[in-house]
């Protein structure tokens, strides 16, 4: 992380890693998606600021957490995903990092338990935003029929990214390490 730019947006430690996004917009996008948390909902914005370390934006294809209290943040969701759905996922990775620091584990059999804990924050928060918030929660709610927390899925992930990245397959490695 240290070989890339990093700022600090409200905050928050950004560091870029994905050297196709423009500096400008990429930070403007993280700036608006936490000011809209902190006015909407300033518990919630409290939890991602107390348990979000850095915000890292990659070339990945999707959106995680880590064990160093960072949020991976894919960087297509700068570009695609309106500022309130961005700060919806910041929600959701906080509330994962808030769970790893009570020192629950995130074991295959409480992973189902944990992914829906964080998608209830992540509606109810977007249940505060604009009228299309309602709606957005739904597909996040919808969205736990199909668990991409298993393994199988996890693996798909780090592949399709290495892929959409143009990254060597002599890397998974380091992107995919095997959860208990």
């Amino acid at each position: 992380m240290k070989l890339h730019q990093q700022h600090v947006v409200r905050g928050v430690k950004v560091v870029l890693s994905d050297m196709t996004q423009r500096p400008e917009q990429a930070l403007d996008s993280i700036r608006s998606a936490l000011d809209i948390l902190q006015e909407t909902d300033p518990r919630r914005f409290l939890v991602v600021r107390r348990h979000v370390r850095h915000i890292l934006v990659w070339p990945g294809s999707y959106t995680a957490y880590d064990a160093w209290g960072g949020i991976h943040l894919a960087a297509r969701h700068l570009s695609e995903a309106p500022a309130e759905v961005l700060a919806s996922a910041f929600v959701h990775e906080a509330t994962h990092l808030r769970i790893a620091k009570l020192g629950i584990p995130y074991d295959p059999e409480l992973r189902g338990r944990i992914e829906a804990l964080c998608v209830d924050e992540q509606a109810a928060f977007l249940r505060k935003v604009s009228p299309q918030g309602s709606e957005w929660a739904e597909q996040v709610q919808a969205g736990l029929k199909d668990p991409w927390w298993t393994e199988s899925h996890r693996r798909a992930r780090v592949q399709r990214s290495l892929n959409d990245a143009g990254l060597p397959q002599w890397i998974e490695p380091l992107l995919y390490r095997r959860r208990r």
